[in-house]
């Protein structure tokens, strides 16, 4: 069966008991001359008609409209002090916006000077960095010069070293070509020598012939014959050796000539070495002075940069100063406008101030006039008869908005047995269940509770008979049960009971086997120091019942926390500083939903210890805090309070 949760509108009602006090003392008070009738009004307030009633109402609604137009009149005297005050506050603005103005026109001025003085600096430093950059144009263009010179001696220097190698190839040659000459000319003398001697051997074999009488003719023609071809053979060889000495002459000159060109080359090539090295030599001296006329131009760009930039803000100190001046100007102008406003609004305040003084005095009169008629009536305290029926109404929430057409009545039987950290409330259904569509049960902290603190709430359908209730343990409850209808109004209540004081969790000797793992917020848990300070959650357990903490080998109680509305926890738990080092486990053990034993068990091992018993450390934790309204319909007479209920519930099958 679905259902809706019951309707709450609580927090308007009264509680009962202090209703039946403050009725009891009204009932002493007195009874009126003539009694009036009692009603009730919209918001089921009681509503007479005495006419003394109606008089002291005037007067005080009077007095209360005095009491206002005299706030009022202070209000208005104090807002007038207020506006001279600000009026007086525009005319000072409006002087210093003036005397800023001024000043913002001095500083313009002095801007437009330190412009001035940055242009002079700016156009000296550019003077001498414009001289500078001259100077290195001129070591520059020296330099390019002395390049081109170096580079051209180099050239000439390198031709003059090729033709003077040329020159000593050709002077090797030509005393190659001389020696060949000269030995041409031995061999020609050689030859010469041998026709020579020839000629002399022809000419005497001829002398021979002649002079033997046995020769022939023939044989003197041959002899002869030899003789002049010897002859012609002296003179070819001795043509040929004078051409041989002529043609050495002349290889002779010729070397002489080569050798000459070549140590004239060998001179030209050594003067124009020496002539490209000076160049060379030139050229890096340009250099040198190129690289130290631009170091030496650096001081001067630096120099001009800095004075270049000192103007230009310079010139936006000067566009800022006459940005200042107009609008300080403007400011000026503006706050003039509103120190003439102010004091109009000023003269405004303080002509509303008289006018709400004279209603003021005006008021106070109505209301002593209208004392005076209260007065007039001889009343007593209280005006008359009893107003409990109208007090029932309201506390039995048939008044105003809260008014069930049909009240469904109440369980019947209510029983309740306490548990570890829980509540078992049980109950029978009314002989009449008529237009019931479910119970709230609910369990308050204490005999005789005088708030909602602790509550503790579940709703179930109207087929329920039972509801286990987790609670905070060490105390004792009250428990009710209360049946609602389809539009989540609550019946007629059953009996309250008080129970005993509800058990802690038991503290097992040695540690219990756990229904899962206890973790840190962060985890899983496997090692910690003693003394640390560690956050851990749990859940699986009775909403709202206590869990207790524990630390083993020795069983240490480190503290306690209540499970929320789902049955989880944090708690801050600070392990025992004394523990042993060594292996230890924490439990937290409680009832889970069914209120069976449930535990979370977390092994770790402790370092950072002492080798000594344990003992209890201290536990810091947090819990949620419920903000309840408070319940209709429970009542507790002679107590001076009545009990409260709301909802945090939770829906049992």
């Amino acid at each position: 069966m679905s259902i809706k949760s019951p309707a709450r509108r609580w927090s308007g009602l009264l509680a009962v008991g202090t209703i039946a006090a403050s009725t009891a003392v009204m009932s002493m008070a007195g009874v009126a001359q003539a009694a009036p009738t009692t009603t009730t009004d919209a918001n089921c307030g009681p509503v007479t008609s005495d006419p003394a009633a109606d008089a002291r109402a005037a007067a005080d609604k009077a007095a209360a409209a005095a009491a206002l137009a005299k706030d009022a009149a202070d209000k208005a005297g104090a807002a007038a002090v207020v506006a001279q005050d600000a009026a007086k506050s525009a005319a000072d603005a409006s002087v210093a916006a003036a005397a800023t103005a001024a000043s913002a026109v001095t500083a313009a001025a002095a801007a437009q000077s330190a412009v001035d003085a940055a242009q002079v600096a700016y156009d000296a430093a550019k003077a001498t960095y414009d001289a500078a950059s001259a100077e290195v144009a001129l070591a520059e263009q020296n330099l390019a010069t002395a390049t081109e010179d170096a580079a051209a001696a180099k050239t000439a220097s390198d031709n003059a070293a090729e033709a003077a190698a040329e020159a000593e190839q050709k002077n090797i040659q030509s005393h190659i070509a001389e020696a060949d000459a000269g030995q041409a000319y031995m061999d020609a003398s050689s030859e010469a020598a041998i026709a020579r001697d020839n000629a002399q051997s022809a000419a005497e074999y001829l002398q021979t012939i002649n002079d033997d009488p046995s020769s022939t003719d023939q044989d003197k023609a041959d002899a002869q014959a030899a003789v002049e071809s010897a002859d012609a053979a002296v003179t070819a060889a001795a043509n040929a050796e004078a051409s041989a000495f002529q043609a050495a002459a002349l290889a002779s000159t010729l070397a002489s000539a080569d050798y000459q060109a070549w140590q004239a080359a060998l001179t030209s090539a050594s003067e124009l070495a020496t002539a490209a090295t000076a160049a060379q030599s030139a050229a890096e001296t340009a250099k040198t002075a190129a690289d130290e006329a631009a170091a030496d131009a650096v001081a001067p760009k630096a120099a001009a940069d800095e004075a270049k930039a000192n103007l230009d803000e310079a010139k936006a100190a000067k566009a800022t100063a006459d940005e200042l001046v107009t609008s300080t100007a403007a400011t000026a102008t503006a706050k003039a406008t509103a120190a003439t406003a102010a004091a109009t609004a000023a003269d405004t305040a303080k002509a509303a101030a008289d006018k709400a003084a004279a209603d003021a005095t005006a008021s106070q009169a109505a209301a002593d006039a209208a004392k005076a008629a209260a007065d007039a009536y001889d009343s007593p305290l209280y005006t008359g008869g009893s107003s409990s029926s109208a007090i029932s109404v309201i506390a039995a929430g048939d008044c105003g908005t809260e008014v069930p057409g049909v009240v469904v009545a109440a369980p019947v039987n209510v029983k309740a047995s306490v548990g570890t950290s829980s509540i078992n409330v049980t109950w029978d259904a009314p002989a009449d269940t008529t237009g019931i569509a479910g119970y709230e049960v609910f369990a308050l902290p204490g005999a005789e509770p005088q708030s909602s603190a602790g509550l503790v709430t579940c709703v179930v359908d109207a087929d329920g008979r039972a509801c286990l209730l987790g609670v905070e343990a060490g105390q004792q409850y009250t428990v009710g049960v209360h049946a609602f209808d389809t539009e989540g109004n609550l019946g007629e209540s059953g009996e309250f009971i008080v129970t005993g004081v509800v058990p802690a969790p038991t503290v097992a000797k040695s540690v219990p086997a756990g229904n899962a793992e206890l973790k840190s917020k962060d985890g899983s848990v496997d090692k910690v120091t003693a003394g640390q300070k560690m956050t851990f959650v749990g859940s699986g357990y009775l909403p709202f019942s206590t869990v207790t903490l524990v630390v083993y080998s020795e069983p240490q109680v480190v503290g306690t926390v209540v499970a929320d509305e789902n049955g989880n926890f944090t708690v801050d738990v600070t392990i025992p500083a004394n523990l042993v080092n060594g292996e230890h486990s924490l439990v937290a053990t409680g009832v889970d939903a069914n209120g069976n034993p449930y535990v979370l068990r977390a092994d770790f091992t402790v370092s950072g210890g002492v080798a000594s018993s344990a003992q209890p450390g201290g536990l810091a934790y947090t819990g949620a805090s419920i903000a309840l309204p408070m319940l209709g319909g429970l009542t507790a007479v002679g107590v001076g309070g009545g009990l409260l209920v709301a909802a945090r519930r939770r829906k049992n099958a």
